[in-house]
């Protein structure tokens, strides 16, 4: 198993077949390598994908948990182990309206899956959500590169502002 690392000011590499490289560009944007595969079916540029973002977090390979703050709005957090980890999501009402985080797959999981977990008070907003339910990308069906981005409304409830990949609803 492949790990990528995310690395600052490189561009992403061209020819990795199907393997999602991901870089950050001097902009700031996560750029993201899904093959050639993938041309003309993600951008202007279809070979890569740029996601704006204000920082990008590596999730230490040790952590299985990893906890977002309030601070933490526009960054993305970047799973980095093979063992299943998991971002908790800061009080939806403490962090705001508007406040914006992005999980993504940086490397496969080996059983598990890897998660974001609301507060206990809070909820993600899916078809039938119970208060603290999480959503986790499974090790079933991973794929580097999968993220989710979820957003508070500054009261009770994360919304779903993006996702790529399979993410199911886990208690």
């Amino acid at each position: 198993m492949a790990t990528r690392f995310i690395h600052s000011f490189v561009d992403v590499p061209d020819g990795l077949g199907n393997a999602a490289g991901f870089a950050v560009d001097t902009d700031g944007a996560l750029k993201i390598n899904r093959g050639e595969d993938a041309k003309g079916s993600l951008s202007a540029d279809p070979g890569k994908e740029a996601v704006p973002v204000n920082r990008v977090v590596a999730i230490a390979a040790s952590a299985t948990t990893h906890t977002a703050t309030p601070a933490d709005s526009g960054a993305l957090f970047a799973f980095s182990s093979s063992t299943s980890q998991t971002l908790v999501l800061p009080l939806a009402a403490t962090a705001g309206k508007g406040y914006e985080v992005t999980a993504v797959v940086g490397v496969l999981t080996s059983s598990g899956g890897h998660t974001v977990r609301p507060n206990a008070s809070d909820t993600i907003l899916f078809t039938s959500a119970a208060a603290s339910s999480a959503m986790q990308c499974s090790a079933a069906s991973d794929v580097l590169g999968d993220s989710l981005t979820v957003r508070s409304n500054g009261s009770t409830t994360w919304y779903i502002a993006g996702k790529v990949g399979t993410w199911a609803a886990i208690a």
